[in-house]
């Protein structure tokens, strides 16, 4: 799987369908694939290029997610996969105020 990822990575710097772009499925692949290459400590190139899609893409991406009907899923797993990052120590924009949305949204679903 590893290998995969190193391969398969797009001109963009992101991971995933190359011939369609969901915005929530983008970010989620990218964000997966750059935590999984952190933990293994390879693909520091690969990692770069993935946090810089990320860094300039995560706020209009979600914006266009949420225009949308994304799955719930998106809201549980892109907050959980955004904590692991920061335990890792990416530099990330943690702070934007629409991943707090997203985080909100996420803990509402769990309280109901």
């Amino acid at each position: 799987m590893v290998d995969w990822i190193l391969q398969n990575q797009l001109l963009d710097g992101s991971w995933g369908d190359k011939s369609r772009s969901l915005s929530c499925d983008r970010l989620l692949n990218t964000l997966a694939c750059v935590v999984n290459l952190t933990i293994r400590s390879i693909g520091n190139d690969q990692v770069n290029r993935g946090l810089y899609f990320l860094r300039t893409n995560t706020e209009g991406m979600i914006r266009e997610a949420l225009g949308h009907h994304q799955s719930k899923g998106f809201e549980m797993v892109f907050p959980a996969l955004l904590s692991e990052a920061k335990l890792l120590g990416l530099e990330l924009p943690y702070e934007l105020s629409i991943i707090k949305h997203i985080i909100g949204k996420r803990d509402s679903e769990i309280l109901n």
